[in-house]
């Protein structure tokens, strides 16, 4: 009767919200992948045109990053030891005062 056929509406009603809430969804993933897409495409014109020379330059990049960080390292290491020598030397010109 007509219980059963508010029960079917609002069923109905249901799987409509959760069609357009997967349409918006499908949306939103579409504009992800276009970005990425976009972002890939531009990397490609600027790093030789095809996608095996974007990921040589970004090993390259990786290499580069790393040399830098081993040099930032052996920065501080220097400074520690600068620092230490300073220390000791303080300590010399106390003993010959």
């Amino acid at each position: 009767g007509l219980s059963d056929a508010t029960y079917q509406i609002e069923d109905l009603i249901e799987r409509l919200r959760n069609y357009l809430n997967s349409i918006q969804m499908d949306d939103q993933q579409l504009e992800a992948v276009e970005e990425r897409l976009d972002t890939l495409n531009r990397l490609k014109r600027k790093y030789g045109g095809t996608l095996d020379a974007v990921i040589a330059k970004g090993k390259s990049i990786e290499k580069e990053l790393a040399s830098v960080e081993n040099v930032v390292e052996q920065i501080k290491e220097t400074e520690t030891e600068a620092n230490e020598l300073h220390t000791q030397l303080k300590e010399l010109v106390l003993m010959l005062s």
